[in-house]
């Protein structure tokens, strides 16, 4: 089960990085 945890956790990483990109380039423009 250690495999699903570390999972979820890159795929919510991914999405604040995604969120953190999104914000950045909102600023940006």
């Amino acid at each position: 089960m250690p495999n699903l945890n570390k999972l979820l956790k890159n795929e919510c990483e991914k999405r604040l990085q995604k969120g953190i990109d999104t914000s950045l380039l909102r600023a940006y423009q």
